[in-house]
């Protein structure tokens, strides 16, 4: 569930404590979450690619990557980049930029299913 707040509107628009503004930001609506997963829908993908739950790899990935567990899910976004490019190139505005998110995010996501589908 996500919860939107109009910033620097009228007196009815209520900020939550938690959110921080400047100047530059006062008319840019945010987007607060609330009860959903702590993890980003491509974290999840990649874990899912594992066969593991997001917990799960992040538990394998500080073992493995002692100092940088992060550094498995950079090298995994690196590789789907490059095989994205390779069948949707109308996303990027370049080689190295997605300019369709969505698109990038949903690509992500059915990487696992092919996979699962593919190894039975």
């Amino acid at each position: 569930m996500a919860l939107f707040f109009e910033l620097g509107g009228s007196a009815g628009n209520k900020v939550p404590p938690m959110v921080k503004t400047n100047g530059s930001e006062r008319d840019k609506p945010i987007v607060v979450q609330t009860g959903h997963n702590p993890f980003n829908p491509r974290y999840i993908a990649y874990a899912k690619d594992h066969n593991k739950t997001p917990e799960e790899m992040m538990a394998y990935d500080r073992e493995v990557w002692a100092g940088g567990c992060m550094c498995g899910f950079i090298l995994w976004m690196s590789k789907k980049h490059r095989e994205f490019w390779q069948v949707c190139p109308s996303a990027f505005l370049d080689r190295h930029t997605i300019s369709d998110q969505d698109a990038w995010t949903e690509f992500l996501q059915s990487v696992p299913l092919k996979r699962t589908k593919e190894s039975k």
